[in-house]
């Protein structure tokens, strides 16, 4: 049997919201996520309409190059770094994320 290195559980032991989710509602209205103290890794879900991330926390996202695009119809995407994300809505319309922060 192979070896457990470690395992992950939500990131809410401080009374922090271990999932949180922010809605885009176009190109211009970019929202921030912050990680909890405690979180070390995250996954991220798309629950509508496409959308692009950026991992610094400064720079808003768009269509340039290093810009992130995450899709409603992919799997969650497992982030292995808690660091400010920015989320933006590729189309006119919604467009949610749903972040689980992982300790």
């Amino acid at each position: 049997m192979g070896r457990v290195f470690g395992s992950y559980g939500p990131a809410n032991r401080n009374g922090d919201a271990a999932t949180v989710s922010v809605t885009s509602t176009g190109g211009s209205d970019v929202k921030t996520v912050i990680p909890p103290p405690t979180a070390t890794a995250c996954l991220l879900s798309c629950e509508t309409t496409d959308g692009r991330f950026t991992c610094d926390g400064t720079t808003a996202p768009g269509p340039a190059a290093g810009h992130l695009l995450k899709s409603a119809a992919s799997a969650p995407l497992y982030l292995p770094v808690a660091v400010a994300l920015k989320w933006v809505s590729t189309a006119g319309t919604q467009s949610v994320l749903q972040v689980t922060w992982l300790e």
